[in-house]
């Protein structure tokens, strides 16, 4: 992804990642991911995520935390795409 936005001139590279702890093979794929964004030349945006809980989730009530009503997460998400400096945001 990060090649692939470098060799397309992207301004800007937004990822999604999670605001919950990971461990093993998934925590190192995270941390890389969320790495190399870090080192993208342009603007860097990383969105971590709690679990999504909703309509069309696998969760009808909030799980445990950290936790984000899935119209909540995409109305946050949509507000930072679109004003956010680049970073690092949690979205729950």
């Amino acid at each position: 992804m990060f090649h692939a936005a470098t060799a397309a001139g992207a301004s800007r590279l937004v990822v999604e990642s999670v605001a919950f702890k990971l461990s093993g093979p998934a925590a190192e794929a995270v941390e890389h991911l969320e790495r190399s964004t870090r080192e993208f030349e342009g603007e860097p945006l990383i969105l971590r995520f709690g679990r999504l809980w909703g309509p069309h989730t696998s969760y009808d009530g909030p799980p445990s935390p950290p936790a984000v009503a899935s119209d909540k997460a995409g109305a946050e998400a949509a507000r930072l795409l679109a004003s956010a400096p680049p970073g690092t945001y949690v979205v729950t």
